[in-house]
């Protein structure tokens, strides 16, 4: 799990130097504060969290690694798409998709967060992990041990 962790950091930071180097060395955005980087990876980390999460729920759910790795690929690809795509009809999925992480992973990396916008940002993936803790556990304990 440490592993995993440090592993999700890579891109971040990755990805910090990457635009660093192409927008001008040294500077980050100029309304981020001393806490930008801090915050950015701590949330990233959550996220990673919560993403994990969800193909954990997938691995205990199809129990075959081959389904749970195709579920889970087709899943994360496509999960964006269909979620806007319906919420563009139906006002249900656009509240589900507007209130996922899957949309709210892209507010991390803001220059500044609203304070009204912190509990969205902190619960969600929390609740996200929660959930699918539950769900899974409920499935495992169901399932008949061979």
């Amino acid at each position: 799990m440490m592993q995993d962790m440090v592993v999700s950091l890579v891109f971040p930071i990755v990805s910090t130097v990457e635009v660093t180097l192409l927008s001008g060395f040294g500077h980050l955005p100029a309304e981020s504060s001393e806490f930008f980087i801090p915050r950015v990876l701590g949330l990233t980390l959550l996220y990673t969290a919560a993403y994990a999460a969800i193909g954990a729920m997938f691995a205990v759910i199809l129990t075959d690694s081959g389904k749970t790795i195709g579920v889970s690929i087709i899943f994360f690809l496509m999960i964006d798409i269909v979620l806007a795509g319906i919420g563009s009809k139906v006002e249900f999925f656009r509240k589900l998709y507007d209130d996922s992480i899957f949309k709210l992973v892209g507010d991390i990396s803001k220059p500044s967060i609203d304070s009204g916008d912190w509990p969205e940002l902190l619960l969600v993936p929390l609740l996200t992990i929660a959930l699918c803790a539950m769900l899974g556990i409920f499935v495992f304990r169901r399932k008949a041990i061979k």
